[in-house]
């Protein structure tokens, strides 16, 4: 049984440089936000955090696990914040 595998190799291959290349866009998307002279953050639909940049790390003087982990809830006052 004879089996070709030149489809397949090249498929893994188109696959390795779409990863490298999503990682290299990125990396410079990552890079030019940090650069950013604002405070920038993220949140998922569900209203978990998945990003913050340098500027709001700075500014908050907390680590991006605290941010992300509603730590931002901390830089408000308490009768600003709504209840559960």
């Amino acid at each position: 049984m004879v089996l070709d595998v030149e489809d397949r190799t090249q498929a893994e291959n188109a696959l390795k440089e779409t990863k490298a290349a999503l990682a290299a866009s990125e990396q410079n998307l990552r890079l030019i936000i940090d650069l950013l002279p604002v405070l920038v953050w993220s949140a998922r639909p569900d209203g978990s955090g998945d990003f913050v940049n340098r500027s709001r790390l700075d500014y908050a003087k907390l680590s991006a696990e605290r941010l992300l982990d509603w730590g931002f809830v901390a830089l408000y006052h308490p009768d600003y914040i709504p209840d559960g």
